[in-house]
Order: C-alpha cells, then sequence, then structure tokens
C-alpha cells in the first residue's frame, strides 16, 4: 500500500546501452497484473538518456481515476512526480487529451534528472540543470520576470522546471527515434534550438558536480595606487565567490564586474570578499585595489567552471 493504492510489481532486470540495470515499477492492482507490462516500461526508461539517478526512479502505473485523485497527482494530471520520493506517477491509460503516454513519462523523468543535479546557487528542481539552465538564461530571463521558477500556477508556460522537462522530452525522443508530440502545454517562445539539446544531453550525460577552486597571489607596496585585475571564464552561470586576505599592513578591497563592465559588488564596497551571481556573462572581472598599507595578498575564487 502507497498513497493509499495496492500496488504490485518490483525490480525487473533490463539492458542499458548493453550493461544490466535494475528499474523499479509497480502497476495499481485496479489493473489486472501483467509482469510484461512492468518489465515493458522497465525497458523504456533503460532506453532514454540517463545517467546513475535510474536507479533512484520507482515508477507507479494507475487508472486515471486514481492519478487525478488528490493522493496521488491531483486533478487535471495526468501524471506527476515526487522528487522526495523519487516516485513517477503514470497513467497506465489513455489520457482525456490523447497524450502519448511514453512522451509524459520522459516529461517526468525529465524531473527526475533535475532531481539529481546540481546548479549552484539555485535549486535545479526549480530553475533546471546547471548546463541547460545557462543555454536558456533562465537566471536572466528570471530578473526580467519571464521565468517563474518553481510556479505551477499561473505561470506554468513560463516555469523553468517544465521548460526543461520538455526540453528533454524533445531530446530523449530524438535519441530514441520516436515520433514527437507537439511543443503545446508551454509558451512557444521556450520551445528548444539546437543549443539548449545539447545542453540537455550534457546534463543528463556528464553532469555539473562543483564549484572550481583558484588561489591568486601578489604584492602591494606602500604608495600609490595599485590594483591587481584578473579575468575569470564564465561559461556557465553561477556563483562567484572571490575572498582576499592579508599580511603585514596591507588592506586591500575586492570588486567583481561583468563583462560589461557592470559592477555586480556596489563599487563603493571596501569589502575584500565578494560574493556574486554571474549570469549571461562570458567572464567576470575581479579587482583587488590596495586601500592602504602594503604586504602580500592572497584571493580565492571559487566559480562554476566549464
Amino acid at each position: 500500500m502507497q498513497n493509499g493504492v495496492s500496488w504490485k510489481g518490483g525490480l525487473y532486470a533490463v539492458s542499458s546501452s548493453g550493461s544490466p540495470v535494475s528499474v523499479c515499477v509497480y502497476t495499481s492492482t485496479a489493473f489486472t497484473y501483467n509482469a510484461a507490462v512492468n518489465s515493458d516500461w522497465a525497458a523504456f526508461f533503460a532506453r532514454i538518456p540517463h545517467g546513475s539517478e535510474l536507479t533512484q526512479l520507482t515508477v507507479y502505473i494507475a487508472p486515471m481515476v486514481q492519478i487525478t485523485a488528490g493522493y496521488l497527482c491531483g486533478p487535471m494530471a495526468d501524471s506527476c512526480y515526487d522528487p522526495g520520493l523519487g516516485a513517477m506517477y503514470l497513467t497506465g491509460e489513455t489520457p482525456p487529451d490523447g497524450a502519448n503516454i511514453q512522451q509524459i513519462a520522459a516529461h517526468e523523468y525529465g524531473h527526475h534528472i533535475a532531481s539529481w543535479r546540481l546548479n549552484t546557487p539555485w535549486d535545479a528542481l526549480n530553475n533546471g540543470p546547471k548546463h541547460w539552465a545557462t543555454s536558456a538564461a533562465v537566471c536572466d530571463q528570471t530578473r526580467k520576470k519571464k521565468m517563474f521558477p518553481g510556479d505551477e500556477g499561473a505561470h506554468y508556460e513560463d516555469n523553468p522546471s517544465e521548460i526543461w522537462a520538455e526540453t528533454y522530452r524533445v531530446y530523449a525522443t530524438s535519441v530514441i527515434g520516436s515520433v514527437l508530440d507537439p511543443w503545446e502545454i508551454l509558451s512557444p517562445q521556450w520551445e528548444p534550438v539546437a543549443a539548449n539539446l545539447t545542453a540537455a544531453a550534457a546534463d543528463t550525460l556528464h553532469p555539473w558536480l562543483k564549484q572550481q577552486k583558484k588561489t591568486l597571489t601578489g604584492h602591494m607596496g606602500s604608495t600609490g595606487s595599485q590594483k591587481y585585475v584578473t579575468s575569470i571564464p564564465f561559461p556557465l552561470d553561477g556563483r562567484l565567490d572571490a575572498t582576499g586576505s592579508v599580511k603585514s599592513s596591507l588592506h586591500i578591497k575586492v570588486a567583481v564586474q561583468s563583462s560589461s563592465g557592470a559592477y555586480l559588488t556596489a563599487s563603493s564596497s571596501r569589502s575584500s570578499r565578494a560574493s556574486v551571481n554571474v549570469c549571461s556573462s562570458p567572464t567576470a572581472k575581479v579587482t583587488v585595489t590596495r586601500v592602504s598599507g602594503s604586504g602580500t595578498w592572497t584571493l580565492q575564487l571559487q566559480s562554476p567552471g566549464s
């Protein structure tokens, strides 16, 4: 019994690119149990592009009357994904709108992928994984109030969580050679271009894992205006942390600018630390400026890298 429904199934051994993998699939007891149906679903998920997150997925197949009930997905839904459980709930019947169930499953698997990806400092589940979110300019579009992360209500069609899942559906469908359902449930302006699909492949097969670290050092004398400037590549949107430390009597300040020259830190700041989000900027310029004194400075940098 799970979510008020009785299920039958378990792990099904299938092949993924020639390697064995087990996928967990259950069918509601409202259906006549057929192990072959569960196994076919396991094989489908092993066919579409995936990473190690596949083994963390549990698929539940149920009739529409149970899918639309509040204890599974809710009214108007033909599927849903619960990131807390790694659980996908799919209808085992043709939905009222006639949508292809495998296309629905691919969309929901996009959510599953996102729940197992990172996009520091943002939440990948709501904003999409790192490579795709960069290609789709999610940070910039959110600032412009054109995308609305996590909004499953009034701004559903502009929610990057759903845009990512639909982009993954398009990507996965092209990989397995299935017929693609049209891009209908979201705003047409977000329909993926080639760069978005390439990014989706990167997030699926070679996900971003962590910030990259770099240390710089230098010396500043006791007189005059002295600065050290370095350019940090930013092929991926994300967080830049720049922390300065000093020896002797030296005092410094750290500033960050985008590739356009716009200050991402307050231009009047005299802090030796900066922590900023860098969006849609191929580089970030970090400047260390002498405030007073003399001595050696060290700058610790963390950025997304590539």
